[in-house]
């Protein structure tokens, strides 16, 4: 009996260690979008989030940006505006089953392992499967908006979105996971959505 806790446990943190990662969907569009030596200003969409959060995520949008050959530069001589919305939606309860385990037979009245179960009835006979499990779990959606304008017409060049849902609520967490999904292969194909997946930095779930 031991021995199979054990390998529960063993197998739970497998589990566990195979879904440290965050999956994000990612839907950008693009048109006339230039990188030769365009110059950037990072901007709220909504001027009330214009503080110290936000200037944490414009950070890593302008670190982001400049892998690519952008600038940055100031709102008087930027050729384009990058607008940033960022939300979370309220949480809501995930229902989930998973598949039971089977492991070798053990008769507490006979004393040994059973490789296999033939179907004759011993009512100290640990069969050595585990149900399903079902659990519950809150989750939430977590979004970042961007919209590249250019800054001399007003002409909206790049439009995307990335969500992903997780366990956690705090933003600040996840942004970091969001911003290099938005980036990757950036700027992608137009009209297309994609599933990126990065791994964790610390392991955690998020």
């Amino acid at each position: 009996m031991r021995w199979s806790k054990l390998l529960v446990a063993g197998l739970v943190l497998l589990l566990g260690a195979c879904a440290a990662k965050v999956e994000t969907s990612v839907t950008r569009f693009h048109e006339g979008l230039n990188f030769e030596g365009q110059s950037f200003v990072v901007l709220p969409l909504d001027a009330a989030k214009n503080g110290p959060e936000f200037q944490q995520y414009a950070g890593l949008i302008t670190e982001a940006m400049g892998r690519y050959g952008f600038r940055p530069a100031d709102a008087e001589d930027a050729d384009l505006r990058v607008l940033v919305d960022y939300a979370v939606s309220e949480g809501r309860t995930k229902i989930e089953t998973r598949p039971g385990y089977v492991f070798p037979a053990y008769s507490y009245y006979l004393g040994f392992y059973h490789p296999f179960y033939y179907g004759y009835y011993d009512p100290f006979y640990y069969d050595g499967f585990l149900g399903p499990e079902i659990h519950s779990k809150t989750v939430y959606t977590r979004k970042l908006s961007l919209r590249i304008e250019n800054a001399k017409t007003g002409k909206v060049v790049f439009e995307g979105r990335a969500v992903s849902e997780g366990p956690t609520q705090e933003i600040s967490l996840v942004m970091p996971y969001l911003v290099e999904s938005m980036f990757r292969n950036f700027p992608g194909e137009s009209g297309a959505t994609k599933v990126v997946e990065i791994k964790t930095r610390d392991g955690h779930l998020y």
